[in-house]
């Protein structure tokens, strides 16, 4: 049509309608022979072409081997003879041999929990100051047990004299005046719980003194002495009667009480630290087997885009956007790797494995490998999907009765109640009353100085007061005001505990409402963003699509199934959370502690 237009002889408008027409027949002509050509490239028509040139694309080049091997993609162009270089080994196939374990656990909930405390180190610690607490009360009263003393003694003296009360009269200047004492003794002595102090005693000597004999100064001689005496003393003020005497049993008593809810508190931190680390492994183990596949599927995506792209149905940039997303899936897969090693250690670490083995021995004698690094876990226990039924009203209320360290701080403000006591008490002044009775014997010898005594003749005793004030009380009346303060502070903790407990519960409580709704939100998500990357997948196929949109897609279907599979196993640690602000965590796994 344009070269008749040339034949003919127009005038200058024509000349320019003919150039005008001509424009707009060749701009309809491309885009009709650009559809003519996408409506031909069917997926029967690429498939023939494929099957021409599968010969071609099966002898790509092999002497760019090294190049691939290393992650560069080799230089060829759409319909290249050359051959295709081989990919690496599998990356899945090589951590698996690599990562071969000699032990494998299967290993429950359950299992878990129970052999942590059997072999927890914290809770054999704790176990240990629980021994001890319960010693410190049979320290306490041992206050009150009673002291028996026997003793013995011999003297023999030549003491030099000018007295005839000792000699006799007749003798003039220094004499000798010799002597034998033999004496024995036994007492028994004590403190009752009212303060009351007590000494029982039980003497009796034997004087042997020639001179004075010889002297005429002495009736017998030898001579027995025998006496048997009792002495008591009781506070009225100071130091006085059964509270004061007895603080330091009733506060051993509290402490052990304290030691018990620390056992419990200890006991609840390490179940619900080895559940924490149970799910952590099964999340991570979970992601692993993500990762793991979708590693398989963007190296096999990777060998395809190859294979289009030597056929020409897939760009340079196609191909690198394919090889991109491998590359990152493979980083993706080593940390699900480092993922699964940490949690597994740290669930290890917390069950105590090595035992009675510390790691730095098995190091010492095994440094080339980590002590847990061949011990491989399955988790079997799945996870508890029912719905908590527990309002607020009840779990404050579990938890402000159950509660281990509220009750260790009650139990404290009883102690330092009472340590207020004893310290105004050492406020007052001293005032004791005191008695003594004593029955006396004296014959030549033993047996007859016991019949003395039997017999009452001889007795002496005594009562009295004593009364005593410090002229400085100062040393007294700080110890009170800092026992003052000491109660106070434990109250303002009580404060801030109790605070924190409602805190504790209203947050798991929020927490455990957010990730349900939250698990069931990002499952959907899952299952829109499968059905999308199944759909552009298609348009890919058939050339409406570019990779780069399915490599976006993937990425976000990866990030929501690994946040789908965090969220499930948060779920379980945050039920987990709630019954340890309850104070009910060892109840939930039938585990309970006795008072002794």
């Amino acid at each position: 049509m344009i070269a008749l237009f040339d034949e003919v002889e127009l005038p200058n408008h024509t000349r320019d309608m003919k150039k005008l027409f001509a424009l707009l027949l060749l701009a309809f002509a491309v885009p009709v022979a650009a559809v003519a050509q996408v409506d031909a490239d069917t997926p029967e028509v690429r498939q023939k072409r494929n099957d021409e040139t599968s010969a071609e694309s099966e002898n790509s080049t092999r002497g760019r081997e090294s190049d691939a091997a290393v992650g560069e993609r080799p230089d060829s162009s759409p319909g290249s003879d050359d051959d295709l270089p081989p990919l690496p080994e599998d990356l899945v196939t090589q951590e698996r041999r690599l990562r071969e374990k000699k032990v494998k656990l299967e290993l429950s909930l359950r299992d878990a929990v129970t052999f942590t405390l059997q072999n927890n180190l914290n809770v054999r610690l704790a176990s240990l100051d629980n021994a001890i607490r319960e010693r410190d009360i049979v320290i306490a009263r041992s206050a009150f047990d009673p002291f028996f003393n026997v003793g013995s003694t011999y003297a023999k003296n030549r003491d030099p004299t000018v007295s005839f009360l000792d000699v006799g009269a007749g003798r003039q200047g220094i004499t000798v005046n010799p002597s034998e004492t033999t004496e024995y003794n036994a007492s028994l002595n004590g403190e009752w719980v009212t303060g009351t102090t007590y000494d029982i005693q039980l003497e009796q000597a034997k004087f042997n003194r020639p001179a004075a004999e010889a002297g005429g100064i002495t009736a017998i001689n030898p001579v027995t002495r025998t006496v048997a005496s009792a002495d008591l003393r009781q506070p009225l003020l100071k130091g006085a009667w059964y509270s004061v005497s007895t603080a330091d049993v009733r506060i051993a008593q509290n402490n052990f009480q304290v030691s018990n809810d620390e056992f419990e508190r200890v006991l609840v931190d390490a179940v619900y630290q080895v559940e924490q680390a149970y799910w952590e492994l099964a999340f991570a183990i979970q992601n692993l087997r993500s990762r793991e596949k979708a590693l398989r599927v963007s190296r096999e995506d990777f060998e395809n885009a190859r294979k289009r792209r030597a056929v020409g149905t897939f760009s340079d940039n196609d191909v690198t956007t394919v090889e991109s997303q491998w590359v990152l899936r493979k980083v993706n897969y080593r940390q699900a790797w480092l993922l699964v090693d940490d949690a597994r250690d740290r669930l290890l670490n917390l069950m105590n494995y090595a035992g009675d083995t510390s790691l730095r021995t098995a190091w010492r004698s095994r440094s080339d490998k980590s002590y847990y690094q061949e011990v491989g876990i399955r988790c079997t226990s799945e996870p508890d999907e029912r719905e908590l039924t527990i309002n607020r009203k009840d779990a404050l209320g579990a938890a402000f009765e159950n509660r281990p360290e509220y009750k260790q701080i009650s139990t404290n403000l009883k102690n330092q109640t009472i340590r207020v006591e004893v310290s105004r008490n050492e406020l007052l002044p001293s005032l004791d009353v005191l008695g003594r009775w004593a029955n006396l014997g004296m014959e030549e010898n033993f047996a007859a100085s016991y019949e003395s005594l039997e017999g009452g003749r001889f007795y002496d005793w005594l009562v009295g007061v004593e009364f005593s004030v410090p002229l400085s009380n100062r040393g007294p009346r700080s110890r009170y005001r800092n026992a003052r303060e000491e109660l106070r502070k434990l109250h303002v903790q009580k404060q801030d505990l109790e605070n924190t407990i409602v805190l504790d519960v209203d947050r798991a409580l929020r927490t455990i409402a957010n990730l349900r709704l939250r698990v069931i939100d990002l499952e959907e998500q899952v299952r829109l963003q499968e059905k999308l990357l199944r759909d552009e997948r298609l348009k890919l196929e058939v050339g409406k699509t570019i990779a780069y949109t399915v490599s976006t897609i993937e990425n976000d279907l990866i990030s929501s199934q690994t946040e789908s599979l965090r969220s499930k196993a948060d779920l379980q640690i945050a039920k987990a959370d709630l019954y340890r602000a309850m104070g009910k965590l060892l109840e939930r796994h039938q585990l309970w502690v006795s008072d002794n």
